[in-house]
């Protein structure tokens, strides 16, 4: 480097700058040197390598007690357990019950935290012993009793119990649960749960709810309880059909989104006044085939934008959509299931909005990927030029034939060469799509990078890139966008002279 490397504020550890954060991510980092940052690194610098997979056991240590933000994610991560740590910090161990387990000892003394929130986690996690659980869901706060209706640790006692509870948030979060039995789920789903309901701050409570308004007779409160076992999965069908008929649409959407029903259920919510239920009625693929043939001659975008990605739609109500309806850069479902006979109707369609739906297939055989990658239209070869199988001439041809249209693309292709790479990234006018995939394309060269760097989003991974000029990368350290520099300091190819030059950097005395 020209000059020392620029450092910012003073964090009472090293002095921040993005250097640190970079070099805690770069997979180059040396051992001596991660063992620098873990004792002198702050809080975003730990939260940075605990996310590295090279840690030993004696450094996941070290790092779990710089930082409680490090060790819980190390412990989500599997990094971290028990036999590692004293349990004498409460955010890890209610972490660890939720990841793997822990002492129950730990449980019973969490459960007794002043700490609201060290509570709520421990209710919610899918470790909590079962006698643990059950005086959380007698605990004096209802946010406690409601995270405890939510646990994957649900038994048929407790949910009778809580069914029962007077606060509406604790039986929508009870409803929500997929754990929850089905003869608990069946009564929300009709009433509500019994006793009546008490709104949130109705039953003397001082904990209100933003999602309901009560007007006396807690009938939002009801609907939300209800909407909420329509979504649940576990719900039985039975309990279903009433909700059916529901005056809220988002309930209506939720049981038309569900399998099981019988299907003049669907056919009746196919008629449904408002697009957004008629919408989940077509991306549903329980409902049967005449259903969704009637369906395509909804014109509303919503209902043929879910016809389009329902794995079950009939493959020639799929093509006439696809003449209409935009379908995106995106393989349907239904082409993904497509046998090689279907594939190869999709691809001599004469309608270039049905080959482009083939052209999307990760498996076509070789003579469709070669046809199609010699296609006439712009937008099939969009679609096709990602495909590893797509010959170099083919992609040279189409670089030339249609230029900024395809470079994005192609730029994608994970065999794209190098030359073309370059050439893609020094098309004029450059295109702010093919610069960014040739800026994180692994068989990038320097140069196609360099003119990579000239594009603002393209920039910061361009200089992750391993193959970037030694002498541009240790310019961009010093970039004045702080994304710049920390990508350059993660860059596996930075000297390791720089790499302790910058762990080094102005250090706090």
């Amino acid at each position: 480097m020209s000059r020392p490397p620029r450092c910012g504020r003073d964090t009472g550890r090293m002095r921040w700058s993005p250097h640190l954060e970079g070099l805690a991510a770069n997979p180059a980092l040396p051992a001596p040197l991660v063992d620098a940052l873990i004792a002198g690194g702050d809080e975003e610098v730990c939260r940075c390598l605990a996310w590295r997979d090279d840690l030993s056991p004696a450094q996941v240590r070290s790092l779990a007690a710089r930082s409680t933000d490090a060790a819980v994610c190390m412990v989500h991560r599997g990094l971290l357990r028990a036999d590692m740590v004293d349990g004498r910090d409460e955010r890890v161990a209610v972490a660890l019950f939720d990841a793997t387990g822990a002492p129950p000892q730990w449980a019973h003394a969490l459960a007794q935290s002043p700490d609201r929130r060290i509570r709520e986690l421990l209710a919610y996690a899918a470790h909590t012993p079962a006698e643990v659980l059950a005086l959380l869901a007698d605990d004096p706060d209802v946010s406690v009793v409601a995270e405890a209706s939510l646990s994957p640790q649900m038994t048929a006692a407790l949910a009778d119990r809580l069914a029962r509870h007077p606060h509406t948030r604790v039986r929508h979060a009870l409803a929500a649960n997929g754990a929850t039995p089905a003869d608990v789920l069946a009564r929300l789903a009709s009433a509500g749960g019994e006793p009546p309901l008490a709104c949130p701050g109705c039953d003397g409570s001082d904990v209100p709810s933003h999602r309901w308004h009560c007007d006396g007779d807690h009938a939002d409160a009801l609907t939300g309880i209800q909407g909420a076992a329509a979504e649940n999965p576990a719900t039985p069908v039975p309990a279903l059909i009433p909700l059916s008929h529901s005056p809220a649409l988002w309930i209506r959407s939720a049981v038309a989104a569900r399998p099981g029903l019988p299907q003049e259920e669907y056919a009746r919510l196919a008629t449904d006044p408002i697009p957004g239920v008629r919408g989940a009625v077509a991306g549903n693929p329980a409902v049967d085939e005449a259903v969704l043939r009637r369906m395509a001659t909804d014109r509303t975008h919503d209902v043929q934008r879910r016809l389009l990605h329902n794995p079950a739609v009939p493959l020639d109500v799929l093509t006439a959509l696809a003449a209409t309806a935009r379908t995106g850069p995106t393989l349907l479902p239904r082409v993904a299931a497509a046998t090689p006979d279907e594939l190869r109707s999709l691809a001599r369609s004469t309608d270039p909005a049905v080959r482009m739906l083939a052209a999307h297939h990760p498996g076509l055989p070789a003579d469709l990927v070669d046809a199609l990658a010699g296609d006439a239209d712009a937008k099939v070869l969009r679609a096709i030029a990602p495909d590893p199988e797509v010959s170099e001439a083919r992609m040279r041809a189409m670089l030339t034939a249609h230029g900024t249209r395809v470079a994005g693309m192609l730029a994608r292709n994970p065999a794209c060469p190098a030359d073309l790479l370059l050439r893609i990234a020094t098309l004029r006018p450059p295109t702010k799509l093919a610069l960014r995939e040739t800026a994180r394309h692994p068989g990038a060269t320097a140069a196609a990078l360099a003119a990579c760097l000239a594009d603002d989003r393209a920039r910061p991974i361009a200089a992750r890139h391993p193959a970037l000029d030694p002498a541009t990368l240790l310019t961009l350290l010093d970039d004045p966008d702080d994304d710049v520099a920390e990508a350059a300091a993660a860059n596996p190819a930075l000297p390791q002279a720089v790499m302790s030059a910058l762990t080094a950097c102005d250090p706090v005395s």
